[in-house]
């Protein structure tokens, strides 16, 4: 009886011991050489980013053209051939995370400089060491795919996404309502012509001022879509962070393993002690169901 004891409790020891050398193991596995996975912290411990926030109050709008060929060989009565001046807004918008970064600031604007970009906005925020930048860039449609490529490729990437939107009925439809104001307009002019009563003078003066209003808004809503004005946007925001990779002891990864072979040993022993029990119970209530069914059936 001691002796199936002493062997019972040697196995037992066995196998938790062999839990625990494989839980440390399994360590040094999931984190060689020591160390814990690599985290990023702000200036006064962890920042959350709020990437959108930062263009908060930029409201300029780059539109840019393409010219476009209408295909020669179009079916009788469709639209003529010729070329299509598409007036479209293109906006790329990058966020980046790094822990140089007054090293990568110099780099955004060397590349700003070196593409002749415009900085249309500009934020600067935060403490040194939780500091960010954000850019609103005015770029060369032509130039547009390699500075967002470049830029991109500064600090660690967050996100990236670029958005194209046709803005040609848009421009049409500005130009459709000029049009038609300015003809309201020479009508009204017209009319001065014909003399009248004073009041009848002085509501067709204040007619014809509030029409020359909203043609010069439109002028400025056209001016957006003028060629000499020509940018797709780029928005870049440069967010510092600090690299924290801590080793782990040896102490630590004991202590790690020990709870960790604990917990789960005793819940396997519960296990173990639960299968049996009900195992026992099972094989009780059989020898004490079968003598009985027996004696009914005779």
């Amino acid at each position: 009886m001691k002796q199936n004891i002493k062997k019972g409790l040697f196995y037992a020891l066995a196998v938790f011991i062999a839990m625990f050398l494989l839980r440390i193991l399994y360590g040094y596995i999931a984190y060689p050489d020591g160390e814990r996975h690599t985290t990023y912290i702000g200036g006064s411990g962890t920042y959350n980013y709020n990437w959108s926030s930062s263009f908060e109050g930029f409201s300029n709008r780059n539109i840019a053209s393409k010219k476009m060929q209408r295909s020669t060989s179009a079916p009788s009565g469709s639209m003529p051939s010729g070329n299509i001046d598409q007036k479209y807004e293109k906006v790329a918008s990058i966020n980046s995370q790094t822990s140089k970064f007054a090293q990568d600031e110099t780099r955004t604007r060397n590349v700003i400089k070196n593409y002749n970009a415009l900085i249309q906005f500009e934020r600067s925020q935060g403490l040194e060491g939780n500091r960010m930048l954000s850019l609103a860039i005015g770029v060369d449609p032509t130039k547009f795919d390699n500075i967002a490529d470049t830029l991109s490729k500064i600090g660690k990437l967050s996100s990236i996404s670029i958005d194209k939107s046709d803005k040609t009925s848009e421009f049409k439809e500005l130009n459709a309502k000029k049009a038609a104001l300015e003809k309201i307009r020479d009508n009204l002019i017209g009319l001065k012509k014909q003399g009248g009563k004073i009041d009848e003078f002085v509501t067709l003066e204040n007619r014809i001022f509030d029409i020359e209003q909203q043609i010069q808004a439109l002028g400025l809503s056209l001016g957006e879509f003028d060629e000499e004005n020509e940018f797709c946007t780029v928005k870049f925001a440069l967010k510092e962070v600090k690299k924290a990779s801590t080793t782990i002891p040896f102490s630590s990864r004991l202590k790690t393993a020990f709870e960790w072979t604990v917990k789960f040993y005793l819940r396997m022993i519960f296990i173990l002690f639960l299968a049996t029990g009900s195992m026992l119970f099972v094989t009780i209530l059989i020898e004490k169901i079968v003598p009985v069914i027996k004696r009914y059936w005779k």
